[in-house]
């Protein structure tokens, strides 16, 4: 189990919006996932580019994949994802921040959602270059609590993974890395199930450098992991927003993967 270094029991909302197919709802942190053994994109230079939102604004910037469920019949009771990130920097950690993340959404609460990863926030001061492993959740507006290992971060190019699910169909949404046994944390008073499930980057701020991929699976309500985020029946959409990159699928990966970048391709 990792052990935390810092626990925020309360935070302001920094603003997040979550992306769905035809439609903008606020939101507030995000999950980047990530994965494979041959870094995307490496940008050359760390030129400022046109995503000049800081973490205290409401609209970042995104480049992610979505498990959309419109349908009255679709849901999921879990997420996981595989992650791998190649390279992050954010030289003015004091206002910006990105993360590559996994989360789970329940639409049918105004901003409530579960998530974890990594974030390069600055979090260990003086190293623009170093994530830490993070979860947090958000019950509502203002409702936002965050989770932030300031001594353990994910080495670039090594794999990490985490589930998000609801284990026992009572509305408690665990956090588990993928190296321990048992939940890391539980967060009560939840939907039962999801209707959304996304992946990626989100970066806050015009100097960050960022590049990853991600490749995820749902958990169907009869306990089955699948990954096919481009059927008909999982309705998963790539989205990326300027001047973020996104390849979907992934080089060298099936259907269910992302690879992403920042600035762009």
């Amino acid at each position: 189990m990792i052990g935390l270094g810092v626990v925020l029991t309360y935070q302001e909302d920094r603003g997040r919006m979550t992306k769905q197919p035809g439609t903008k709802r606020f939101r507030a942190l995000m999950v980047a996932v990530v994965s494979s053994a041959v870094a995307f994109v490496t940008p050359a230079v760390a030129s400022a580019h046109p995503c000049h939102r800081t973490e205290l604004e409401t609209e970042h910037c995104y480049s992610i994949a979505s498990w959309y469920m419109p349908s009255s019949g679709e849901e999921v009771r879990g997420a996981y994802a595989e992650l791998e990130t190649y390279y992050g920097e954010v030289p003015h950690f004091n206002e910006e921040f990105l993360t590559n993340e996994l989360w789970v959404d329940f639409p049918s609460k105004s901003e409530a959602w579960v998530e974890a990863g990594i974030v390069f926030d600055g979090g260990r001061p003086g190293s623009p270059t170093n994530d830490e492993y993070f979860y947090a959740r958000s019950y509502g507006p203002k409702q936002f609590m965050k989770y932030q290992n300031y001594d353990a971060g994910a080495p670039m190019y090594s794999w990490y993974g985490v589930y998000i699910d609801d284990p026992s169909l009572n509305g408690d949404w665990c956090i588990t890395w993928k190296w321990d046994s048992k939940p890391d944390e539980c967060f009560p008073s939840f939907p039962k199930t999801s209707k959304l499930l996304q992946t990626g980057l989100e970066d806050a701020g015009p100097s960050t450098r960022n590049n990853g991929r991600s490749v995820g699976w749902k958990q169907t309500m009869s306990g089955g992991w699948y990954k096919e985020w481009n059927d008909a029946g999982s309705e998963a959409e790539p989205f990326h927003e300027s001047p973020t990159c996104i390849n979907a699928p992934a080089p060298g990966y099936p259907v269910g993967s992302i690879a992403f970048s920042v600035p762009g391709c």
